[in-house]
């Protein structure tokens, strides 16, 4: 009985130490520990106040633009790499404490709704409360400390602001907009990614390399993503220092692909545009690829515009969110292009991902994906490549990963990280302890190598450092061509391809008249420049030179005027010296005769001033022989309109002469008639001639250049304006008139008074003359103008020294004895008449008789 009561003492002892001690370690949670399967996840029934949760929001379904969703492989590679480091960090970072990371594949379809549903859907785990002392607990759910994902710019921003609200951190590992920079609009946002604003230096960096590329054009997706990208493009662009002009040809947005392509297109036609940028993500990017590539076969074969290759020639470069991807490429090149420049992520593989892969198969794959088969994404990509005749151990060791597969891990490393650090600070005992915004706080200072190899840390926007890789895709090759770290390219062979401008470059002989920063139109240099077609203007060539026959350079001038010693100046000096003698012969014989009655007329100095003014414009014609300079061409008009508008005055005083003598007005009012019509002409053509020296003096202009020989004129306008240059002709022709209708007045004077017939015979033959000049002035051009004004003044002069002084000569030198007075008593014309009639003189109408 004793031993009995004594085994039942110590019996109930020791349950009772039992009980505290279970109870405190079920109070404690010391008892209970994560449990882990073959894969390093949480065996499932497990006590979640020991579990954290991460849900990872991927697109592994995205739409196809047809209203359909397809399977994407590349989320499915983040997928398991997300599973893999979850694996990781459960076995190498908490494997000391007492808790575990758990996560599960959500497939939000790239849907922004579809996203922030999910999110509110996982993070209602929250409210979740454990009940005391329940170890396991399977009626719970672990409590969700942070949300992976989404993928894409316009989905992280729509569940940024449900985290913002809960306070859960969110890292995102492909979400590259600018917007989510802002840490006061997205204050619980991270990214294992860099923004687009270094995606877009990267690009404009490529875009420098190339020394004929300066027109590019730009299209973006028609969301956050896109726009984002086109911002900082554009931005950058006016930062970065190009040797030369840069410009955007055209800037679209994707919200209707096939509207996109046919304006693309049409550029394509009407410039010489061969670069393209483009900012979408793959859908977006398959979406207008399929557009254009219906237009192009819509193209006549064969093309003989030659649009169709214009079309391969372009070089599309790539953001990160389609250009990474071969199979894109595969389906559409060698129909509408054939070359392509990426900027991907850079990327590393992650430490024994491959074997891991390589290692999976239909009946060993990750049971973390659920029971129903239709949910098992790494199944699907699996089953996929297999029924391609793939082998999927071998391939798996050497297949391109998805760009975003080590930043996905990143990610989700970055959790793990977080949490150790948690623990360790706050010493928590359940998960549920936890307080998130701490938690944020944690992993905003942390600063580790991933997984992957990768530095990751989550520091200021400017302390950030995005390193890409530079793919090409040339004949149908993928291949990694350079780096992009540090703000530096290190591209060795940078991609030239066709040039990308707006404009064609100007032949030689042409300049660039600027239409745009960018865009000319090549203009054909004036007459006596030249160009090499690569300057924005043409160069004058030296006075004594001309262009050439394709304005690329100058040669010496052929000589624009009459030379000296040309056959044609030689029989001008002839008709001058004979002129001259002429004119001499005249003087002499006047002045030998000076008191005879056919030298005094209807007015000796009057016919002296003809004289001297013949002899002056017949000597004045040397002027138009030799080199023409602008002093000669004011020589020229000045003393060719003064001289013969005298002529044409002369004219006038001694028509206006005979016909006052007939009206028997008194001779000394006659003369003064005269000299007051002379003077006043004159003063009024020199006055003509100087006003428009002085407003606008002529000068010589080489206008043409035909065969090598220069073409020019002397002008008073080169603007064109008639306004000073019609005043000389003006006068000229109203005094030119005025002797024409004086003269007609005056023939019909008595036969023995016909000089007036003569005079209106040499007026008549004067304008016929002048006349004649007028259309041979319009049209003729250079030396031979010269030469056609030099044969107009000399006959000019010839027909006022023939018509007038010829018959005069005759008379005096062959019929002396009809160049005499009669008597005094001839004091009127009528008298002269009857005493000429009684001598009976056979040739009366020859006489001039001067009623003196």
């Amino acid at each position: 009985h004793y031993f009995i009561q004594s085994n039942l003492r110590l019996l109930r002892m020791k349950c009772l130490l039992l009980y505290i001690v279970l109870l405190m370690g079920l109070m404690r949670g010391v008892s209970c520990t994560c449990k882990l399967d073959k894969w390093g996840q949480p065996v499932p029934g497990q006590d979640p106040a020991k579990m954290f949760s991460v849900p990872a929001i991927m697109p592994i379904h995205t739409p196809n633009g047809k209203g359909n969703n397809i399977f994407y492989s590349g989320s499915a590679q983040g997928a398991e790499a997300v599973l893999y480091t979850v694996s990781y960090i459960n076995r190498n970072l908490l494997n000391n404490t007492d808790f575990c990371l758990q996560t599960h594949i959500v497939d939000n379809q790239m849907l922004a709704k579809l996203t922030v549903s999910l999110g509110m859907k996982q993070v209602g785990r929250l409210t979740s409360v454990p009940t005391l002392g329940s170890c396991p607990a399977t009626e719970r759910k672990p409590p969700v400390v942070g949300i992976l994902g989404p993928a894409t710019s316009d989905n992280a921003i729509a569940l940024a602001n449900l985290c913002n609200v809960l306070k859960i951190p969110q890292i995102s590992y492909a979400a590259t907009s600018l917007d989510l920079d802002d840490t006061a609009a997205y204050p619980y946002f991270l990214r294992t990614v860099p923004s687009d604003q270094i995606q877009a230096r990267a690009i404009l960096e490529i875009i420098s390399q190339s020394a004929s590329w300066n027109f590019i054009g730009i299209i973006a997706s028609d969301n956050i993503y896109g726009g984002a990208g086109l911002s900082a493009f554009l931005t950058h662009a006016n930062k970065i220092h190009f040797d030369r002009e840069f410009c955007i040809a055209f800037q679209y947005k994707l919200e209707d692909p096939a509207f996109v392509a046919s304006q693309v297109l049409e550029h394509i036609k009407e410039t010489e545009l061969s670069v393209i940028v483009l900012f979408s993500g793959l859908t977006g990017a398959g979406e207008f690829f399929e557009a254009l590539h219906h237009l192009v076969s819509e193209l006549p074969v064969p093309d003989t515009t030659g649009l169709r290759e214009k079309v391969l020639s372009i070089v599309y470069i790539g953001s990160d969110s389609w250009s990474t991807d071969p199979n894109l490429f595969d389906e559409y090149h060698g129909k509408i292009f054939r070359n392509f420049i990426g900027v991907g992520v850079y990327t590393r593989d992650i430490q024994g991902f491959r074997e891991h892969l390589s290692a999976l198969n239909d009946d060993n794959y990750n049971a973390v994906y659920g029971d129903n088969e239709e949910d098992n994404y790494f199944l699907k990509w699996y089953r996929e490549y297999v029924n391609n005749g793939s082998v999927w151990e071998e391939d798996m060791m050497k297949i391109k990963l998805d760009d975003h597969t080590s930043t996905t891990a990143d990610a989700a490393h970055a959790f793990g990280q977080g949490i150790l650090r948690y623990i360790d600070k706050h010493g928590i005992s359940s998960s549920f302890d936890t307080n998130t915004s701490e938690l944020f706080e944690v992993l905003k200072e942390i600063n580790f190598t991933s997984i992957s190899g990768n530095s990751v840390s989550f520091g200021s926007t400017d302390q950030q450092v995005g390193r890409y890789h530079i793919f090409e895709y040339e004949a149908g090759v993928f291949q990694k061509a350079g780096v992009y770290s540090q703000q530096m390219l290190s591209y060795d062979n940078p991609y030239q391809g066709h040039p990308s401008i707006c404009s064609s470059p100007c032949r030689a002989g042409q300049w660039r008249k600027s239409v745009s920063p960018c865009c000319h139109e090549c203009v054909k240099c004036a007459a006596h420049h030249y160009s090499n077609g690569s300057t924005s203007e043409c160069y004058p060539c030296n006075e004594t030179y001309t262009h050439n026959a394709n304005h690329t350079g100058c040669e010496p001038v052929i000589s624009d005027h009459i030379a000296h010693s040309s056959t044609f100046a030689v029989i001008l000096y002839m008709a001058i010296t004979l002129g001259v003698i002429l004119v001499g012969v005249i003087l002499a014989v006047f002045l030998a005769r000076f008191h005879t009655p056919v030298v005094q007329g209807h007015g000796i100095f009057i016919y002296f001033i003809i004289l001297i003014t013949c002899l002056v414009l017949m000597l004045s014609t040397v002027l138009f022989i030799g080199p023409p300079s602008d002093r000669k061409c004011n020589l020229q008009q000045s003393i060719t309109f003064v001289g013969i508008s005298v002529l044409f005055i002369c004219v006038v005083c001694l028509s206006e002469t005979v016909i006052q003598k007939l009206k028997s007005v008194q001779c000394t009012q006659v003369y003064i008639l005269q000299l007051s019509i002379l003077l006043l002409g004159i003063a009024l053509q020199v006055g003509v001639i100087s006003v428009q020296l002085l407003f606008q003096s002529r000068r010589y202009l080489r206008t043409e250049v035909k065969r090598g020989v220069v073409y020019g004129q002397c002008v008073g306008s080169p603007d064109g304006s008639p306004a000073i240059e019609v005043l000389p002709w003006a006068s000229f022709f109203t005094i030119s008139l005025a002797s024409l209708l004086l003269s007609f007045l005056g023939r019909n004077i008595t036969e023995n008074f016909n000089e007036g017939k003569f005079l209106a015979f040499q007026t008549i033959a004067m304008h016929i003359v002048i006349v004649a000049f007028i259309p041979t002035r319009l049209l003729l051009q250079g030396p031979i103008l010269s030469g056609a004004w030099v044969v107009f003044v000399l006959i000019l002069c010839y027909v006022v020294l023939i018509v007038m002084f010829i018959p005069k000569l005759y008379i005096i030198l062959y019929r002396p004895y009809k160049n005499q007075f009669v008597g005094d008593e001839l004091n009127d014309l009528s008298h002269a008449k009857n005493v000429i009639d009684e001598e009976e003189t056979s040739d009366v109408s020859e006489v001039l008789v001067d009623n003196k």
